[in-house]
């Protein structure tokens, strides 16, 4: 049986990775790309709004990991429809 519609949901650091497939799934073929996205208080960025010390553990600080991980850059028009939510309690 093949599923006719895949969905990939993260929450925080699953949020990433979630995103990350969404963002990069060409890298892997045409059958891992996700018809959508629902990233819940999803590690997004590397850069100024990122988490530290995620982006630290992801990166290892490499300029050219920093770059490929900052997600919120990598959408592009063959990036899956997301939602994407965050709760007011979240202060990081």
């Amino acid at each position: 049986m093949t599923p006719e519609r895949v969905a990939v949901l993260g929450f925080s650091a699953g949020g990433h990775l979630a995103a990350s497939l969404c963002c990069h799934w060409k890298n892997y073929g045409e059958i891992s790309r996700p018809d959508c996205g629902v990233l819940c208080y999803p590690v997004i960025s590397t850069g100024r709004w990122g988490h530290d010390g995620s982006t630290e553990a992801l990166t290892g600080m490499d300029e050219a990991k920093l770059k490929y991980y900052d997600l919120h850059t990598q959408v592009t028009k063959d990036t899956p429809s997301c939602f994407i939510w965050h709760t007011v309690e979240d202060e990081t």
